[in-house]
């Protein structure tokens, strides 16, 4: 197979990669120094400076909390996610390929729902509220959480998979689509690893991480021991640890896209379509009706909530404002940072063919959420008097590093089958920008977490928070409170905006490691690419 020639170095592409780059100084890099700093410092939460050297002790001290033994409960966990992710997703996904239009679009449309209910607060305490007694015993409530994330998480991870596997299998390139198979499906499994090493939501509800410790997660661990007992040196070395742990994960996925070549692409949804088969329609539809069900079975609590049946002192106008306007702010900012770098990576190409390498510097912060470094955000605003104002409530992530990922790819591909002029590469990447923003946007809305620990005031705290500090009102008045942190009106308006990317854009998404098997024509002649390059290949290279 030829090969096409070096894509020359543009200089230029740097510009728009500085933004994303200071954002990562100041939210990711330095964040993480002063975490480190203050695990080696004896000082309590609301110390003034450190109190001191501590050495090893803060770390001593998170171990006597069960912080590593809760990596092992959280590692079991992700066991099952990792197979509907990795293994059940893209038998779907083959399924449905190989079933043409019919099969692709029944699958997608089908999947939509659960990929929306994204809501750890709400689906937790549909389970809780529902259960009419605790778990006996520690086995008893692992099992619990474990069964919890497992099905209400089954329908979103086999719909991503799903979405992302059968991209893989669009062929739009040449060779076959098992090298872009296998990387996503490794980038795919580390993701969900690094998602479930950062559970809080669903043992914090349930179980309070007993009984007797049993259900501590990392995550919950930091919190008890910085936000409880108020011990922040120890609390910044669980979250030095655990962003060592995702930094490790992050590096390892952008490795496995980058040295495999992952590009994405936009084609017609006649190129790598496959022919409708009756045997494989039938085997997606069945499968896809046993995944509808097992997800249907840990979704209903939420969906059977009450809505009318909600605690009059939930809050007031304010709970609703801080829960839905500081993330737009956050998601707005990040996303755009993201899609200007992925444009300036992709597409402009600053180091030529090696632009990739430049996502190595964002690989390390690729999987941290708010909680690693949540000690030292939350200092931060302490020391400015923001706690208990909207401005607290701004997620400390000015640059949406998955989004950057996401759009690097996207524009790389873009790029070689749209010869010419980069800015030919935009019109295209727009859809994209509604996906990355609209799932940045619900996640950071439902981050209970950090909106715990920033607004105490019940007039104010936002919805999913408030939920969870009324669990102890039990049965009775709070059966709606499962409805409350994401409301059915948000998850229907989600679902059709979905629902129409899945048909419109989402289906004619192509993943691929090779180069592109057809290339539009230029419309502006830019010189670039050089002179006899043609995207296409030839006859002989096809085979």
């Amino acid at each position: 197979m030829s090969t096409p020639p070096a894509r020359p170095a543009r200089p230029i592409g740097l510009l728009p990669v500085v933004p994303a780059l200071l954002a990562l100084l100041v939210w990711y890099v330095v964040p993480a120094l002063r975490t480190l700093w203050a695990s080696f410092q004896s000082a309590s939460l609301f110390g003034s400076g450190g109190g001191g050297p501590a050495g090893l002790d803060n770390y001593s001290r998170i171990a006597e909390q069960g912080f590593f033994g809760s990596f092992g409960f959280v590692l079991l966990i992700a066991v099952l996610p990792v197979l509907a992710a990795c293994v059940l997703a893209p038998v779907l996904a083959w399924l449905a390929h190989r079933g043409g239009t019919p099969g692709r679009l029944i699958v997608r449309l089908g999947l939509v729902l659960p990929m929306v209910i994204v809501t750890p607060v709400g689906l937790g305490l549909g389970w809780l509220l529902a259960r009419d007694r605790a778990p006996d015993g520690p086995l008893a409530a692992q099992l619990l959480v474990g069964q919890v994330v497992w099905l209400t998480l089954l329908g979103l991870l086999t719909g991503a998979g799903v979405t992302v596997f059968l991209a893989a299998l669009r062929r739009s390139g040449t060779g076959r689509p098992v090298r872009a198979v296998v990387a996503a499906g490794l980038a795919l499994g580390l993701a969900v690893v690094a998602y479930t090493v950062q559970l809080w939501a669903y043992p914090y509800t349930l179980t309070g991480g007993g009984p007797r410790e049993a259900t501590v997660t990392p995550l919950l661990t930091i919190y008890q021991v910085a936000f409880r007992f108020a011990d922040f040196g120890a609390g910044a070395a669980g979250g030095t640890l655990l962003a060592a742990l995702l930094g490790v994960l992050g590096l390892a996925a952008v490795a496995v896209l980058v040295l495999t070549g992952v590009r994405v692409d936009v084609v017609d949804r006649a190129t790598g379509a496959r022919p409708a088969s009756p045997l494989p329609l039938a085997g997606a539809l069945v499968l896809l009706a046993v995944v509808l069900g097992m997800s249907a079975w840990g979704l209903w609590p939420y969906l059977s909530a009450p809505v009318a049946d909600v605690p009059d002192t939930l809050g007031g106008a304010g709970s609703a404002f801080n829960t839905w306007a500081p993330p737009l702010i956050t998601t707005a900012v990040g996303v755009t940072l993201a899609a200007l770098a992925g444009f300036g990576i992709g597409a402009l190409r600053p180091l030529g063919d090696r632009s990739e390498l430049l996502l190595f510097l964002f690989a390390p912060w690729l999987f941290v959420g708010t909680g690693p470094f949540g000690t030292v955000h939350f200092q931060t605003l302490h020391d400015l008097g923001l706690i208990d104002t909207s401005l607290a409530l701004l997620p400390p992530t000015y640059l949406s590093i998955p989004a950057l990922v996401v759009f690097t790819l996207l524009f790389r591909g873009l790029a070689e089958s749209r010869p010419g002029s980069p800015v030919r590469t935009l019109p295209p990447a727009l859809p994209m920008a509604a996906v990355v923003a609209g799932v940045t946007y619900l996640v950071q809305t439902q981050d209970a977490f950090w909106q715990t620990l920033t607004v105490l005031d019940p007039e104010r705290q936002p919805t999913p928070a408030a939920a969870l500090r009324l669990v102890g009102l039990g049965p009775g008045p709070a059966d709606g409170l499962a409805s409350v942190p994401l409301p059915v009106v948000v998850v229907v308006l989600f679902a059709l905006a979905l629902a129409v990317l899945q048909v419109l854009y989402l289906d004619r998404l192509s993943l691929r490691t090779t180069p592109p098997a057809v290339a539009y024509p230029p419309v502006f002649d830019t010189g670039y690419p050089p002179a006899g390059f043609s995207a296409v290949p030839r006859p002989a290279d096809r085979r």
